[in-house]
């Protein structure tokens, strides 16, 4: 049971939507480049950078306004519409269902196109192009895993199962039910599945606790979660770093990797640096920075709150009224 009044709770729900979403826009800056080229750009402005500083000469980058979240935050915004739908709570084939419209058409409603396929983590690629995949995603997933030497954690989990710690932050054993349905839509890893665990329970305690103890939650999350892992020891390392540096957030050949965002998300937790300032570290971090700062946001968004977010980056949000709809829907949802 939550320790906290429906008005601090909502604030903190709001805060992780919101945090997610900014991060997500801001990390659009340098998505792909290695920490010392984003340094390089943004020389002139790395203690100021904000959204109207993003270079969009970058083909990638000029798809968005500034200010805008990526695709990857539509599929988040989608499938929370398919968790309403339904109560709050995970019908595979819906959200399935859910996920092929939207990388058909987007989010029309937003004017956001459909995704670029180029750009979507390598596994939603592949298993939403699966023959199986509105029938049986789970399925369809465990195939791509093996197909691709069951070798494959990316980061992509998170937009999603994220949506499952707040819908069950006061139950521990339905959110770790409804975090591994969600998770297994897309990423069979186990690595995938521990990492959104161990995030959903992070969650748990910044929405049932006044006053939640950083060094607390990240030991009782580990614990909850090394079981499902062999490699308990780099999950510890990634979940207690003490320097950015430390997760090697543009290693090339682990950019993707679901333990990148998880360190990011926890490294939020105990850091006592302010909002902007954070982001701004992660982000000239470089690597898959959209996916590590909307991590990062997420969680200190929740343990802000929403009320203590930059409220000039915060105006800077698109559709705001679409946006405010949504996570009031969120609320009603969990009869807050």
């Amino acid at each position: 049971q939550t320790q906290l009044p429906n008005s601090i709770l909502r604030d903190r729900i709001q805060g992780c939507i919101y945090g997610l979403l900014l991060g997500d826009a801001l990390g659009l800056a340098t998505e792909g480049l290695t920490g010392e080229r984003a340094r390089l750009v943004y020389r002139h402005c790395q203690d100021t950078l904000g959204f109207g500083d993003i270079d969009l000469d970058n083909p990638f980058r000029k798809r968005w306004k500034p200010g805008d979240w990526t695709e990857e935050s539509d599929q988040m915004m989608v499938v929370l519409d398919s968790l309403v739908r339904k109560g709050g709570r995970v019908d595979v084939k819906d959200q399935a269902h859910t996920l092929y419209c939207w990388q058909l058409i987007g989010v029309p409603e937003l004017q956001h196109k459909e995704p670029d396929l180029e750009y979507l983590g390598l596994a939603e690629r592949e298993v939403m192009q699966h023959g199986t995949f509105l029938t049986d995603p789970q399925f369809a997933a465990e195939c791509v895993y093996r197909e691709l030497g069951n070798e494959v954690a990316t980061n992509g989990v998170f937009w999603r199962t994220i949506l499952t710690g707040l819908m069950n932050f006061d139950n521990l054993e339905l959110m770790k039910q409804q975090t591994q349905l969600t998770a297994q839509i897309t990423h069979a890893h186990p690595r995938c599945l521990a990492a959104s665990l161990a995030l959903n329970f992070a969650l748990s305690e910044l929405l049932t606790t006044m006053d939640p103890d950083p060094d607390h939650i990240t030991e009782s999350a580990q614990k909850h979660v090394e079981e499902m892992v062999e490699d308990t020891g780099l999950l510890e390392l990634y979940m207690n770093v003490t320097e950015l540096i430390e997760l090697d957030l543009d290693d090339h050949v682990e950019l993707w990797d679901a333990y990148k965002p998880l360190g990011c998300g926890f490294y939020a937790l105990r850091s006592t640096s302010d909002f902007k300032t954070l982001l701004r570290q992660v982000v000239l971090e470089g690597g898959d920075a959209d996916c590590n700062a909307a991590v990062c946001g997420a969680i200190l968004g929740a343990k802000l709150g929403a009320s203590k977010l930059p409220s000039d980056w915060v105006n800077q949000l698109p559709n705001q009224d679409w946006l405010g709809r949504s996570i009031l829907s969120l609320w009603t949802c969990l009869g807050i």
